[in-house]
């Protein structure tokens, strides 16, 4: 087997990585904010398809392992439009995400008043945002109103794999 710069050769680092995988389709998944009832308003401009400003989700220094957001919590929105969220962090206290730092973004519409259920949980896949870091969020939405979204997320521990993968030269993917 072939040795790499740890030392670690390939079968080590392929069992490594078998058990990071299911640790990822097994994991603990955790809500912040943690007080029921609690939601954070992201609100969009009152021009439609324009992003309204970076809000905090999670404060800097919460929460204290690398994490993947899975889930988006919607619990409120103020109109019937399609909502466009996107999530992003910053390392540094008072930073807004930068664009290499957005972490995911999903499109759903949205009912003022949801007819079967009084939350809308929407899946995410998200990159990987470091421990420490400020979870940031923001929403565009189909009207010209200033519509708000209250949100939560839903998170996981993440548990980077080891190797080296090819970077894609191409937006969004290249920052």
């Amino acid at each position: 087997m072939p040795e790499y710069e740890n030392g670690e050769d390939a079968s080590t680092k392929m069992a490594y990585n078998i058990k990071a995988l299911a640790h990822h389709t097994d994991a603990r998944v955790r809500v912040y904010p943690q007080v029921a009832g609690t939601s954070v308003n992201l609100a969009a401009t009152d021009t439609a398809d324009e992003f309204g400003t970076w809000t905090e989700i999670v404060p800097f220094e919460t929460i204290d392992f690398a994490y993947k957001v899975v889930g988006l919590i919607v619990n409120s929105v103020d109109t019937i439009a399609t909502y466009f969220f996107q999530l992003g962090y910053s390392t540094v206290a008072l930073s807004e995400p930068t664009t290499a730092q957005i972490l995911c973004e999903t499109a759903v519409k949205m009912l003022a008043t949801p007819v079967t259920k009084a939350t809308a949980l929407i899946e995410l896949h998200s990159s990987e945002c470091p421990a420490n870091a400020k979870l940031w969020g923001r929403v565009k939405s189909s009207t010209t109103g200033e519509d708000v979204a209250g949100v939560a997320v839903r998170f996981v521990r993440h548990i980077p794999l080891k190797g080296e993968f090819d970077k894609l030269a191409t937006w969004p993917y290249s920052t």
